[in-house]
């Protein structure tokens, strides 16, 4: 009985998981043929600067919600960001492990509080204070700090700098995309000037 119980239990969490999901119609690879020429189309019009540095700091998160301090790391790294800590050995870096506050206990922001519950907006542009992070933060919809027009303008700034000396990390919902989920952060790795379009 007991072994018939484990492979029925084996069998049902078969059954709940699951390996990627196919993206919903309305986005687009960027490994798929359209994908390809759009970067191509991108790189073309100057929309990618800000994709080269960060490409060369890429970070897949390591827990389901840890997507709020990978894209955190990434960019930091890609600014040259000197974490004055010892990563590994004798390198100096930045990783997930390492945006946990020194005084976790007063802001709240330790692994294993992002790891259970995530990060909202707030608590992710406190954690950039934390870490000496100059950030200036904006809302687009429900308080309309911003308008549609001037996020594009500063989309369009990042995206062409020449100097990547500024990146726009995204908080958005999943979910308004048709994507499985909700809130997600990720970085903003370039723009389609043309076509309005913006890779993340």
């Amino acid at each position: 009985i007991t072994m018939k119980r484990n492979c029925l239990l084996l069998i049902q969490r078969y059954h709940t998981t699951f390996h990627k999901r196919p993206l919903p119609e309305s986005l687009i690879a960027l490994s798929s043929k359209k994908g390809k020429e759009l970067f191509k189309e991108a790189l073309d019009q100057g929309g990618l600067e800000s994709y080269f540095p960060l490409s060369e700091q890429f970070i897949t998160q390591s827990e389901p919600s840890f997507c709020s301090i990978s894209s955190l790391a990434m960019v930091l790294n890609a600014l040259n960001y000197d974490p004055k800590k010892v990563w590994k050995g004798s390198w100096r870096w930045v990783s997930e492990e390492m945006l946990q506050c020194e005084s976790a206990n007063v802001c709240g922001h330790s692994l294993d509080k992002i790891r259970n519950d995530g990060m909202n907006f707030s608590e992710f542009e406190t954690l950039g204070l934390c870490h000496g992070v100059e950030i200036q933060s904006f809302k687009l919809l429900n308080n309309n700090e911003i308008t549609l027009q001037e996020f594009r303008s500063f989309v369009l700034s990042s995206s062409t700098s020449s100097t990547a000396d500024t990146f726009i990390i995204s908080n958005f919902s999943r979910k308004s995309l048709g994507q499985t989920g909700d809130g997600h952060f990720s970085p903003i790795g370039g723009y389609h000037i043309s076509k309005d379009l913006v890779l993340i």
